[in-house]
């Protein structure tokens, strides 16, 4: 067991220490890691929303949720193109640039229709995002590492969420839900206007580099 524990940890700190090398990965897993902290936590306030913001009941509640599944749907084939065109990045950016407005709109929102356009807005940007940023992982990744380097970021994004949540949670308990989700919005958008531009234009550009063959 204790031989199994030790390959299991050199297994990961080589991972970890593989990840900086490969500017295109770093990208993606610290990319994946703000999503984590700044806009999946808007997919558990739709319960705040849907009872202290709107005064809904679980019918609408339902919907809400539906929305976000919706908008996920709606990627797929978006996803698949970029894929095909290596257009990653664009595809990763546009999904960051989108989530960023959705949580924004979901904060302002003054009823439960335009709440669930907003949050069909966010699982499409969701989904845009993670997938091309998963997608170019596994087109860069070396192949002996693809496994470890993929665990590291799923666990990025595992270990952010409920930290995200959890900032968020207490800092609605203070200012209330709705400036929550705009602030984190607004974070995020943050995040995205940097890799739209200048240096943050040029390291996201590594997201579509070509596999590492060593």
């Amino acid at each position: 067991a204790n031989t199994a524990t030790t390959r299991l940890v050199s297994g990961f700190v080589e991972a970890v220490r593989y990840i900086p090398t490969q500017p295109g990965i770093a990208v993606v897993v610290v990319t994946v890691g703000l999503i984590g902290l700044l806009a999946t936590p808007a997919f558990g306030f739709t319960v705040v929303f849907a009872g202290s913001v709107y005064g809904v009941g679980p019918v609408a509640l339902g919907v809400m949720n539906a929305a976000l599944g919706i908008g996920a749907i709606l990627a797929v084939p978006l996803v698949v193109r970029a894929k095909g065109h290596r257009g990653l990045r664009s595809t990763l950016l546009a999904g960051l640039l989108l989530q960023a407005v959705a949580v924004v709109a979901f904060g302002l929102s003054p009823n439960v229709v335009t709440g669930s356009i907003a949050l069909a807005a966010l699982g499409l940007g969701f989904l845009m995002s993670v997938s091309s940023g998963n997608t170019a992982v596994q087109l860069i990744v070396a192949q002996r590492l693809r496994g470890r380097v993929m665990a590291v970021r799923l666990m990025v994004y595992m270990v952010s969420t409920p930290i995200g949540a959890l900032v968020q949670g207490s800092l609605s308990d203070h200012v209330g839900p709705r400036t929550t989700m705009v602030v984190a919005g607004v974070g995020l958008l943050v995040v995205g206007l940097f890799f739209a531009v200048g240096r943050g234009a040029r390291l996201l550009a590594r997201v579509d580099d070509p596999e590492d063959a060593r």
